[in-house]
């Protein structure tokens, strides 16, 4: 009997022991030496904003030179029509890059919203909405939206 309390006792101690930290690969504060989650993952997301080339044609033939994108009724950048590409790029890599931190969730969702300003007659440019949506931000991870 003495025996099977060591023996417990000792399996407790070595699974008390195990180091706590955030096991997640995809989290910013990812601790490869940590066994047992604590709930402390923390999380970045990436969402980059693109334009193929058909639709750069289609924007320079109806005069549309420049591109506003918002992200939750902020303006996070300009692009201009003509800045495209034949494929999806790679995060960051050409277009328009917005980070997130999301904290201790891993994911959100966020309104998008392009725009693009054009004469109407005399006086200044007016600003008209050309698409506007809702995106999901993955931790870790790099969401593309191509404008088209």
């Amino acid at each position: 009997m003495k025996l099977f309390f060591i023996l417990l006792s000792s399996i407790t101690v070595l699974t008390a022991c195990k180091k706590e930290g955030c096991t997640d690969n995809l989290a910013e504060n990812f601790d490869k030496e940590a066994e047992k989650e604590n709930n402390t993952c923390t999380y970045e997301g990436t969402l980059t904003f693109w334009i193929n080339a058909n639709s750069s044609i289609d924007f320079n033939n109806n005069m549309i030179d420049e591109l506003f994108v918002y992200v939750d009724g902020t303006k996070i950048g300009q692009m201009t029509s003509s800045s495209n590409q034949l494929t999806t790029p790679d995060c960051g890599s050409i277009g328009l890059t917005y980070y997130e931190n999301l904290g201790l969730e891993k994911n959100k969702l966020v309104n998008y919203k392009i725009t693009y300003e054009q004469y109407v007659g005399p006086g200044p440019k007016e600003e008209f909405t050309y698409t506007e949506g809702t995106l999901k931000i993955e931790g870790g991870q790099c969401t593309t939206f191509q404008i088209q």
